[in-house]
């Protein structure tokens, strides 16, 4: 299991509302080195137009497995209020591993290593 995980993982290549080369980004990434993952993208987006432009963007991504013990999270959220010139980003990385126990098989399960991991990394910008 990884015992580090990184933000730069969140780190979009583009912040522009529903963005598709983002969705594609987080959708490969979530999904990296978990075995047959299934992968998710949520992407959603807001512009309000009036004098000055307000714009908020965020993407979701999650990544499980069946079969793979390793499961991910990445989150990219930016805000570009009307008031301020200058956007303000938020980025969340999070893994874990946690082992598939047998449940049918008791000498199995006995003797399997339930031992589970969590890390998580979170930044905030401008």
């Amino acid at each position: 299991p990884s015992d580090h995980v990184s933000v730069s993982m969140a780190q979009p290549s583009s912040s522009s509302p529903d963005s598709q080369s983002r969705q594609q980004q987080f959708l490969q990434k979530a999904g990296q080195g978990i075995q047959d993952s299934d992968t998710v993208v949520v992407d959603v987006s807001a512009e309000f137009l009036g004098q000055t432009k307000a714009q908020y963007v965020a993407t979701l991504a999650v990544a499980t497995s069946d079969v793979s013990p390793k499961a991910r999270l990445l989150f990219f959220a930016e805000r570009n209020p009307a008031q301020s010139d200058r956007p303000q980003q938020a980025y969340a990385v999070a893994e874990s591993f946690m082992p598939n126990v047998p449940h049918m098989n008791y000498m199995k399960a006995f003797n399997a290593d339930p031992t589970s991991y969590f890390s998580a990394a979170v930044a905030f910008g401008e």
